[in-house]
């Protein structure tokens, strides 16, 4: 006889932590999953040359990526308790700050055409896995000048989504 007040209680528990489970999913959804952050990178396009099946000589393009020679992250996270009915769920707003460095190696060493490497059409970039958690713009700095960064990524060599900048790797502020 006692059984069918312990199982009745049970299956509240059970639906009670379905219920919980789901609640915690659903603000998250809105606003945002857990994050991987990939990067900084910078990639520089660069032209293969070929002949078609007419004789005519076409390109390619494909990408060198170069990742910083040394990277300093500093971060201020702060958690945020959002409710729903009887269910509470704990997110977290993160400022992350990058600082680094990249050394280019010698053209030589690329196995590419000097001339075919557009330095003009460079990119800094930085992979995050889910941009709904996304808050605030995203500055990146690079050689001083600051570039505001844009949706997507160039190529999806290294990182699947991000944001990037067109930068000049040659200027510099003045």
């Amino acid at each position: 006889m006692l059984l069918i007040p312990a199982s009745m209680v049970t299956g509240l528990i059970r639906e009670r932590q379905h219920r919980r489970d789901a609640v915690v999913k659903e603000i998250s959804q809105k606003w945002g999953n857990s994050q991987t952050i990939t990067g900084p990178f910078l990639t520089v396009p660069f032209k293969i040359f070929y002949k078609d099946d007419r004789g005519k000589t076409q390109f390619n393009l494909n990408y060198l990526h170069f990742l910083p020679e040394t990277l300093n992250i500093i971060g201020d996270m702060t958690p945020e308790v959002r409710y729903r009915s009887l269910f509470e769920a704990v997110l977290y707003n993160t400022r992350l700050t990058f600082s680094g460095n990249f050394t280019l190696p010698p053209a030589g060493q690329l196995n590419v055409e000097p001339k075919n490497i557009l330095w003009d059409k460079a990119y800094l970039s930085l992979g995050i896995t889910d941009m709904r958690g996304i808050r605030e713009k995203i500055v990146m700095t690079f050689n001083g000048i600051e570039y505001d960064a844009n949706p997507g990524l160039k190529t999806t060599d290294i990182a699947g989504v991000g944001v990037n900048t067109l930068i000049n790797p040659c200027r510099r502020r003045r």
